[in-house]
């Protein structure tokens, strides 16, 4: 059975399993994204806009009650394994056609264009988004200062006096996070302490929390978070460590992995064809 496949247990995950199936049987790249793939970076920054989106889906309630990830959302975390492999095909396919809007039939300049649109629109908004940030830094940097006398640092969860929904929710998802990020770290330091040597699931584990918390932090107007500094450290020390401990590869993507779904016939990888040597 392969390790992308759903269980059957309803309409949503069956719709999934229908994408899944769709965009993991793909054996050739089309002809946009072989494009993509003969400029190294073109690529990354799709492998990026990939990345950027699982950390987003991976932050939003997974109760399908809450209506909160679409079936695409879920259909990029199972290709994509969960971010670990955003160079898959069949990631990069269904991105590119339904995150981006770039069909098939689409011609090639049509897709560049396209692509364009999405990161000149995407550096504007992190240009605004910084700017706005900055702006609000002393007035977040002096809130911070004066609930850190009162209470722990994960008080960002705590509603402040006239603050939108929006504001409230922002930084309850922000104290979630911070909370799943101080247990990821906590298991890692027990088992390291405890057993002498480096989980290499913990190690992934922790750094995979420590980045969807940094993403949220920054991406939110927190980047003076009294947390941010630790969190920068223990993400860059486990992504190190990962590495390390994958034989010097960064990431999974670059393990070879076999099949998901037994094809009809033998086959062949387009990706790694295309792909810049590292």
């Amino acid at each position: 059975m392969s390790s992308h496949s759903t269980h059957l247990s309803n309409p949503f995950q069956r719709k999934v399993d229908e994408l899944v199936q769709k965009f993991d049987r793909i054996t050739e790249p089309s002809p946009a994204l072989r494009d993509i793939l003969r400029d190294p970076e073109g690529l990354a920054s799709l492998v990026n806009a990939i990345r950027r989106q699982v950390s987003l889906v991976r932050c939003r309630s997974q109760d399908l009650e809450d209506a909160q990830i679409t079936i695409y959302d879920h259909a990029l975390l199972v290709l994509s394994n969960y971010g670990n492999d955003p160079r898959d095909t069949g990631a990069l396919e269904l991105y590119l056609t339904e995150f981006l809007g770039i069909v098939p039939m689409s011609t090639v300049s049509q897709a560049r264009q396209s692509i364009n649109d999405h990161v000149t629109l995407r550096n504007v908004l992190t240009r605004a988004t910084n700017d706005d940030a900055q702006e609000k830094s002393g007035h977040i940097l002096k809130a911070h200062d004066h609930r850190e006398h009162h209470q722990n640092t994960e008080g960002v969860a705590h509603s402040q006096p006239g603050s939108s929904p929006d504001d409230t929710r922002i930084r309850e998802q922000a104290h979630r996070l911070i909370q799943v990020y101080r247990a990821a770290q906590n298991e890692y330091d027990d088992e390291k302490h405890r057993e002498g040597v480096h989980d290499l699931s913990l190690v992934r584990y922790l750094r995979d929390t420590a980045e969807n918390t940094l993403l949220y932090l920054q991406g939110n107007g927190m980047s003076d978070h009294p947390l941010i500094q630790n969190i920068e450290y223990s993400f860059k020390m486990a992504k190190d460590k990962a590495a390390q401990l994958s034989g010097g590869r960064g990431r999974r993507f670059d393990e070879p992995r076999e099949p998901r779904y037994p094809p009809k016939q033998k086959r062949r990888r387009g990706v790694d064809s295309y792909r810049p040597r590292d």
